[in-house]
């Protein structure tokens, strides 16, 4: 099967073969390994790593000004972010405007395109909830438990020193000198760790 694969992604890049297959690829810094798929509910969670609880963290803007020349000619105005669906509300001198081809604009990602140009001068705003974050809670990192292996994969990039990394219920410590590393979503430990242990990471990542 090809799976159209970087040739050099970051250390921990996870590659899907299809949507719910039960193996993910990952790129360990010199080829590619195979593991078992954190979405797929795992026969042993301590072996096969379990996705854990995402929650999606949302900030709201308000009466943000689009950019965008507004000369009467330009339809085409971006926002900072891209606004969670349906959660926009765009003025033109103040009045609410209607989503819709037939109506006012449309809007994809991020870009607000209107159906008739605003005129020279015109007062554009829009207040919209977007997505900043998310918040992961209680994931088992991939990796086998075994007394051998001190390599962990999580499935998304933690945003930095936002980690807690329980080992047993106990809060590890990060560093060279310490408990463990991360260096993407990888996770190295300082020793490898025993059969029976129980990993749970909880972190906040851009997923």
């Amino acid at each position: 099967m090809d799976l159209n694969l970087p040739s050099n992604p970051p250390v921990g890049f996870l590659v899907e073969s299809r949507p719910n297959a039960p193996f993910l690829y990952y790129w360990n810094g010199k080829g590619w390994d195979v593991v078992k798929n954190p979405r797929v509910v795992p026969d042993t969670p301590s072996d096969n790593g379990s996705i854990g609880i995402h929650k999606k963290i949302t900030v709201d803007l308000h009466k943000e000004t689009p950019g965008g020349y507004i000369d009467g000619y330009n339809f085409m105005y971006t926002l900072s972010y891209t606004p969670v669906s349906g959660t926009e509300h765009l003025y033109l001198n103040g009045l609410l405007q209607k989503k819709g081809e037939e109506y006012d604009y449309t809007i994809l990602g991020n870009v607000i395109y209107f159906i008739e140009p605003p005129y020279e001068d015109t007062l554009l705003a829009c207040s919209y909830s977007s997505a900043a974050y998310t918040e992961v809670r209680n994931e088992i990192p991939i990796g086998s438990i075994d007394g051998i292996n001190d390599k962990f994969i999580l499935y998304g990039y933690p945003i930095a020193d936002t980690e807690h990394i329980y080992i047993n219920g106990l809060l590890q410590k990060e560093g060279l000198l310490y408990d463990y590393t991360l260096l993407n979503n990888v996770i190295t430990f300082s020793t490898p760790l025993p059969s029976g242990t129980i990993i749970t990471v909880d972190y906040s990542a851009n997923i």
